[in-house]
């Protein structure tokens, strides 16, 4: 899963959503939901500018940091899987890192 994926979810919001957002709409009005889909999918890689609009959105600096792979993990194990794969480690709410 990318990080985008993982923001988005986290927050409850469907894609369409991540697409209508102030940040993102102000900033790229021809961003669609199919493109926010491919982007989590890995079937579209967003421009520089779309991307940091993107990280505004999310809160997310660096903004490339959402095309990085992570795992979500409940235990020390999936670090060193996910250290290995150049991506991080999201722990869901309610668990130890």
């Amino acid at each position: 899963m990318l990080r985008i994926e993982f923001e988005r979810r986290r927050r409850h919001w469907r894609q369409r959503d991540v697409a209508a957002h102030p940040d993102v709409l102000a900033a790229h009005p021809r961003l669609r939901q199919d493109d926010i889909s491919k982007t989590e999918l890995g079937r579209y890689r967003p421009t520089p500018s779309q991307l940091e609009a993107l990280g505004r959105c999310f809160g997310v600096s660096p903004a490339s940091d959402l095309l990085r792979p992570i795992v979500l993990a409940t235990n020390n194990d999936a670090h060193s899987e996910a250290e290995l794969a150049g991506g991080a480690v999201m722990h869901r709410e309610g668990t130890e890192p």
